[in-house]
């Protein structure tokens, strides 16, 4: 993999990561999800066939939209922001966190026999989904924060297995997570009103 390409994924995922943190719009966390998965798309069709890849990206934007499909019919303001103190918490934990990644992939590369790129950006999600499921109680930032945890699984195992039975199995876990997602998404949304 060319290092143009591996540096625009890594940024990719990081703005995709704390845009998924920052965000309270679904429209911006949807786009984020998807990017997450494009670049998983991207990084993991460098080493495995094209449709094998393919099902990492389609299984993954089947999940975003089964999530995010009842809001698409329902009016709500475009924009809600986060309070400043909110926002400044989070992006400083996101970069804490980016310091701590870049910090801990050497170490990790001597146990895992991972190129660089599919490291950062593994462990990247993997410890921006952590943190989006600690900072929220709500049910959607949680099935989000585990569908990047399991993104983030997915992008460093995929170097080391190249199955397609392993890839249905994950498929599957990312259909099950965004269809359990959408559930528990419209319970909260109805006990609220």
């Amino acid at each position: 993999m060319s290092g143009l390409l591996a540096l625009v994924l890594i940024l990719f995922a990081i703005a995709a990561g704390i845009l998924l943190l920052t965000s309270e719009d679904w429209r911006l966390r949807m786009t984020a999800l998807l990017v997450i998965y494009a670049v998983l798309f991207f990084l993991v069709l460098q080493i495995w066939p094209a449709g094998l890849a393919t099902i990492k990206l389609v299984s993954g934007w089947v999940a975003a939209v089964v999530l995010f499909v009842p809001r698409f019919s329902q009016r709500e303001p475009s924009l809600t922001l986060l309070p400043r103190p909110v926002l400044v918490f989070r992006i400083l934990s996101a970069v804490l966190m980016m310091v701590v990644i870049l910090a801990i992939t050497p170490s990790v590369s001597l146990w895992l026999p991972a190129p660089y790129p599919y490291l950062h950006v593994g462990l990247l999600m993997i410890g921006l989904g952590l943190l989006q499921i600690g900072i929220s109680q709500e049910a959607l930032p949680v099935i989000l924060g585990l569908l990047t945890i399991l993104a983030g699984f997915e992008t460093v195992y995929s170097t080391l297995e190249g199955s397609a039975l392993l890839a249905a199995i994950l498929a599957a876990i990312t259909l099950a997570l965004g269809l359990v997602g959408s559930f528990y998404v419209n319970v909260e949304r109805e006990d609220q009103v």
